[in-house]
């Protein structure tokens, strides 16, 4: 009896990238790719870092050595140590992630505000990955009924002490984010669940009331969960065929865990509003790590994966699209822009977002 097939990396054309999706590829339990130790040597070990770092794939690729250590025979034992240390703090990092939300949670149900987890908080709280400190997440999306959202806001300000500032959400789907200097993470209490491709299939009355509940807080039913990661995930990435490694990697796992049911409701529902593609797409490219060979979009993916400096002119011509689509169909959108364009905080939040984007290209 034949085992699993060995991933289909070879479009992506470039060694150190190769070299990435193989390590994540082991890590994640498949097959070792043949090219795999050739990439390794044929790469600078400088460049898998970054390249790692830029995915937040960093905190996933120390399980592909403890899988089969002789990977690690190409690589200066420092990058090895590093990745090892990535993990062991990001386990600890989850915790404190996990000890937050409870806090937040004590506040205001207190209040009888109901509180559900989304994206990495749900993922962090009900792990996605069977090595739970695979999962990196950078803050703390938590959505709340929009009625309540500035009380809940408030709350949480009162709570750790913080001024109360301006709680408009604006054209935006969540609240402006909750900083404290006791706390490791920024939270952002969503009004909505995303934007409106988003919000457009998913519904928060009806996540709530489909919600589960785990370690004292809601999150997504498991449809709703993989919707939002389909949804979320793909909507500034599906146009320019963009490959995120974190993205990637989770999609393995919903693609060998999720039901073939509910997979089909999910699709069901992306279909209705002309989404489904966004999860077809993302299906052949996880398909390729699981064996088979990409086509379309998701050969498209891979090859832009080993171009990044065309990948990044590609991303900064999108999002002029995406401004000048917005200014010309939302009038929402518009006086929003004529409410800020004089504020010397929302230019300097603008260029560090493009600046933080345009670094992620390595």
């Amino acid at each position: 009896m034949s085992g699993p097939a060995e991933p289909v990396l070879g479009l992506c054309p470039s060694a150190p990238h190769r070299a990435v999706l193989g390590l994540m590829a082991v890590a994640l339990g498949r097959p070792c790719p043949a090219s795999l130790p050739s990439d390794l040597n044929a790469s600078a070990p400088e460049q898998i870092a970054a390249i790692a770092n830029q995915g937040h794939a960093q905190t996933i690729l120390h399980s592909a050595f403890v899988r089969l250590p002789e990977l690690g025979n190409a690589l200066p034992r420092d990058l090895l140590i590093y990745f090892a240390e990535m993990q062991r703090a990001n386990a600890d990092r989850n915790q404190q992630a996990v000890a937050q939300m409870r806090e937040i949670a004590g506040i205001l149900t207190a209040h009888q505000i109901p509180i559900m987890a989304l994206k990495g908080a749900a993922d962090v709280l009900d792990p996605l990955h069977d090595i739970p400190a695979h999962r990196y997440i950078s803050d703390l999306d938590l959505l709340v009924p929009a009625d309540r959202a500035a009380e809940a806001a408030r709350l949480l300000r009162a709570e750790w002490g913080l001024p109360d500032e301006d709680q408009d959400a604006g054209p935006h789907h969540h609240l402006p984010q909750i900083i404290s200097p006791a706390h490791l993470f920024t939270v952002e209490l969503h009004v909505r669940p995303g934007s409106d491709a988003v919000s457009g299939v998913l519904l928060p009355d009806q996540m709530f009331a489909r919600a589960e509940r785990v370690e004292g807080m809601l999150i997504p039913c498991p449809e709703d969960r993989l919707l939002h990661h389909v949804l979320h995930g793909m909507e500034l990435r599906h146009e320019t065929a963009t490959l995120n490694l974190r993205l990637l990697a989770d999609h393995v796992q919903y693609r060998l865990r999720m039901p073939q049911e509910t997979r089909n409701q999910a699709l069901t529902r992306l279909d209705a509003t002309g989404h489904g593609d966004w999860l077809r797409d993302l299906d052949r490219l996880a398909d390729a790590m699981l064996g088979l060979k990409p086509s379309g979009w998701a050969a498209q993916a891979l090859i832009r994966f080993g171009d990044p400096q065309a990948a990044m002119r590609r991303d900064t011509l999108f999002w002029a699209r995406h401004y000048l689509r917005r200014l010309g169909t939302s009038a929402t959108y518009r006086r929003h822009i004529m409410r800020k364009v004089f504020s010397p905080a929302a230019w300097a939040e603008f260029f560090h977002f493009h600046r933080e984007r345009r670094g992620r290209f390595k």
